[in-house]
């Protein structure tokens, strides 16, 4: 028999010889790269570039991708627990409506009070509201039933401003020594009058001396005052004089609410919001966005701001969610929202 055949059976078959493998491989795929001893591999092998942690090769631990979110007001996250808990299937596995507040919560849908304005403004030696927004009324049953099953996670405001643009001291000129335009985010009670006389302080300061516009973007975290007067005035267990959230979903089922119900609760929160937008007094807290000028010669001037209450259910439980969220978390999210 002829070197490199083998004889199965009554079927000849050639053994194709080691050097001939190599030039097959070489001739379908290429010549095969040698590793470089300072890159690595990654799960199946590959060899991993510079980009690799990002491209999500490595073997270790991939960065979470990040959760679309969409803006919803309790009115309306109230409506998707309603709906949802009155499901075959979600009452077949006897979930309670705050587990079900909590998981729609964690899949992005974000309770929020949100309040927008955009037109420009110029005030001179003087603090002017710009933005209102009304958080309703414990008195009123359909917002003080919601409140009580939400609590405020952050307080950011965004806006476009700037001063007159000149002073008699140019050594100040594009810092924030010595400016006198700023703002201040005050919460009134339903009397009309501020919670805190005193002051709340400043909440952003224009460039001294600089006429361009400027974004201003702030948040304020549970160790402002702002969020602890809201979570104790306004929303969560304690603003309702330590009573625990109503019961409703928690222990009986009711019937989810008809179309007409949903027009009536949509309507409500609409005209809260708008109440709210007006200043109109005896609605419960507002929380406005003064703008502020001082001394002659000093004038703010406003084309837009964009003012968000960030909820989050009673009770959540973020097990594993990664650091405390901070200013920069808060800031990320006002972006994403608006």
């Amino acid at each position: 028999m002829a070197e490199g055949m083998v004889a199965v059976g009554s079927t000849t078959t050639g053994v194709v010889p080691p050097a001939s493998v190599q030039e097959e491989w070489d001739e379908l795929y290429g010549p095969v790269q040698p590793l470089d001893s300072e890159q690595g591999l990654g799960r199946g092998g590959q060899q991993l570039g510079a980009n690799a942690d990002e491209e999500g090769l490595l073997g270790g631990e991939q960065r979470p991708q990040q959760v679309s979110l969409r803006s919803v007001t309790p009115v309306e996250m109230e409506a998707l627990v309603e709906g949802l808990g009155n499901s075959d299937l979600l009452q077949g596995l006897g979930a309670c409506h705050s587990d079900i507040r909590s998981c729609l919560y964690i899949l992005g849908f974000c309770p929020t009070f949100i309040a927008r304005q955009e037109h420009e403004e110029s005030i001179a030696s003087e603090k002017k509201p710009y933005l209102k927004l009304s958080l309703g009324a414990q008195a009123d049953p359909g917002f003080g039933g919601i409140a009580a099953r939400y609590q405020v996670e952050a307080v950011t405001v965004r806006t476009e401003s700037h001063d007159q643009g000149w002073s008699s001291f140019p050594q100040d000129h594009n810092t924030y020594n010595n400016s006198w335009t700023w703002a201040e985010l005050v919460l009134f009670g339903p009397d009309g009058r501020p919670v805190h006389p005193d002051g709340s302080g400043r909440l952003y300061t224009n460039l001294h001396g600089v006429g361009r516009w400027q974004c201003h973007l702030r948040a304020l975290g549970p160790d402002s005052q702002v969020v602890r007067d809201l979570n104790a005035r306004t929303l969560g267990p304690d603003a309702t004089s330590g009573a625990a959230p109503p019961p409703i979903g928690e222990q009986q089922r009711h019937p989810a609410p008809d179309q007409q119900q949903r027009k009536q609760q949509q309507q409500q929160q609409q005209q809260q919001q708008q109440r709210g937008a007006e200043g109109v007094e005896g609605v419960g807290d507002v929380l406005t966005l003064l703008i502020c000028a001082c001394f002659p010669g000093w004038r703010h001037s406003i084309r837009r701001a964009e003012l968000v209450v960030h909820l989050s259910p009673v009770g959540v439980d973020r097990g594993g969610e990664g650091p405390p969220r901070g200013e920069g978390f808060w800031e990320e999210r006002h972006r994403r929202l608006m």
